[in-house]
């Protein structure tokens, strides 16, 4: 299943503070809303990542960008930890009784 978006980020408006400097790349963290409406041809929302506290605090959102869902195959599903360990769950055996 999955998605697809394109999106334009406005560079200038990025906070240059919070570039994260990596051993072979630089990153900006952000994040994405997708939207039900569609306005002026756009459903995708970008803005700055947010602490939760700064959310939950009223802090106002830095929008960043915007852009649009352009394809949606199947259900588009949360995403989960690769490293998160996985819940065994208990199987029934098979029969392989005729009846």
């Amino acid at each position: 299943m999955s998605a697809t978006i394109h999106a334009k980020l406005k560079l200038d408006l990025l906070d240059k503070s919070k570039i994260i400097k990596g051993k072979k790349h630089n990153y900006y963290d952000v994040t994405l809303f997708i939207n039900d409406e569609t306005r002026y041809g756009n459903n995708v929302t970008i803005i700055d990542k947010m602490s939760k506290e700064d959310s939950d605090n009223g802090v106002k959102k830095n929008y960043i960008g915007e852009g649009k869902v352009v394809s949606v195959k199947g259900n588009v599903v949360r995403a989960e930890r690769d490293d998160a360990p996985q819940q065994s769950q208990a199987v029934a055996p098979e029969d392989d009784l005729p009846f």
